[in-house]
């Protein structure tokens, strides 16, 4: 998990852009372990999964576009990759809580 493996020292050195430069290290990654995750009784074939309540991720990054604080959902950004990941190719769904 991407959240877990921050370098603090660098959190303390450059604050949210620790977390954006973990996970560009992350996705440059050759192999992937692919996981299920089931929500909403829909089953996704995942390689790297963000799951959100609101449209900003790290400060003014918008990835998943219809989350909302005031809603009972989520919303699940799941990849399906062996490889480095294309961020062209970024899909989201929301799911109900």
């Amino acid at each position: 998990m991407i959240v877990y493996s921050i370098d603090l020292d660098l959190k303390a050195r450059v604050g949210i852009l620790a977390y954006w430069y973990q996970g560009a290290e992350k996705s440059s990654a050759t192999n992937f372990q692919h996981f299920r995750v089931i929500a909403n009784g829909e089953s996704i074939d995942s390689s790297l999964v963000i799951v959100g309540r609101t449209k900003n991720y790290g400060g003014p990054f918008k990835i998943t576009t219809q989350a909302d604080l005031h809603l009972d959902r989520f919303e699940v950004l799941a990849l399906n990759h062996q490889k480095r990941l294309p961020l062209s190719k970024l899909s989201s769904r929301p799911l109900a809580r």
